[in-house]
């Protein structure tokens, strides 16, 4: 498997999804459940991008393609932490 490019794909996706998240969980309009659902999304990228590193470290990889895994688990580590916050704000205005 290509594992640089299949990072550089989801990387693509991950920066998309940095441009689009904290925009979208920072809106007054935001309600909780969607939230719950911003964050049900992440938290399916946050897995996948887990499994991905995982199956890259199994395949003996260099660091540096190591490396480039760990930084889009964090990432999607990152958002869902904040799409958590937001939850959380969202629902003690209840």
């Amino acid at each position: 498997m290509d594992w640089m490019k299949e990072l550089d794909e989801r990387g693509r996706i991950a920066k998309q999804l940095v441009t689009d998240v904290p925009p979208a969980l920072n809106s007054p309009a935001m309600t909780h459940d969607q939230a719950v659902a911003i964050y049900q999304g992440l938290e399916k990228h946050a897995q996948a991008a887990d499994a991905l590193l995982q199956d890259i470290e199994d395949d003996d990889q260099p660091d540096e393609v190591i490396a480039a895994a760990e930084a889009l688990a964090d990432i999607y580590s990152d958002l869902a932490a904040a799409a958590v916050e937001r939850m959380a704000e969202l629902r003690r205005k209840r």
